[in-house]
């Protein structure tokens, strides 16, 4: 079976998030940047660039944020005007966050859901596969796999060089294929 992580929301109301509470973030973030483009915006709180399209269009209304130049193909630089400022530190007074979106709570449970190790079918024959092309003692292949599926903390250790990223990096994505999610 595979799974796959939740969903990029297509609307505004998929977000949980109400018109207000992204304006305010958006409005916080040009305040703490200075100028942005809705591409750098949209990847800074992690959402759809049509929907950040759509809140600066909106807060440009308002007369909120305006653009200062070109970024490229259909892309504009953004900054805030003086009664965005105003807006914007009065916001960043009641609180300071802008940065990711926030998740709905029940979004981010079935996400954490979806990855617990308790949904892993991960096979000592599986990591044996993942770890071919290195040459590891079979006992270590063994201990790492007790260590994921207890679900338990790994330490690996030892000098510069002997391969401690490549195996963290295999074990990682041994365990994303065994939740069927695809890496790159």
């Amino acid at each position: 079976m595979c799974r796959r992580p939740p969903k990029e929301p297509d609307s505004l109301g998929q977000t949980g998030l109400s018109t207000g509470d992204l304006d305010a973030l958006v409005l916080k973030l040009l305040l703490d940047r200075g100028t942005l483009s809705s591409r750098a915006i949209s990847e800074q709180v992690r959402l759809p660039r049509a929907l950040v399209v759509d809140v600066l269009e909106s807060l440009r209304g308002e007369l909120l944020v305006a653009i200062k130049g070109a970024a490229g193909l259909e892309d504009y630089i953004f900054q805030l005007t003086e009664a965005g400022h105003e807006k914007a530190r009065r916001l960043s007074k009641q609180c300071s966050y802008a940065d990711v979106a926030p998740v709905r709570l029940e979004a981010y449970i079935e996400a954490m859901q979806l990855q617990s190790l308790q949904q892993s079918s991960l096979k000592l024959e599986d990591l044996q596969a993942t770890f071919s092309g290195l040459r590891l003692d079979p006992t270590l292949v063994s201990q790492l796999g007790q260590a994921i599926n207890d679900g338990r903390g790994l330490f690996l250790y030892g000098p510069p060089g002997n391969g401690k990223t490549s195996v963290s990096e295999l074990v990682v994505s041994s365990l994303a294929n065994s939740f069927g999610f695809l890496t790159r």
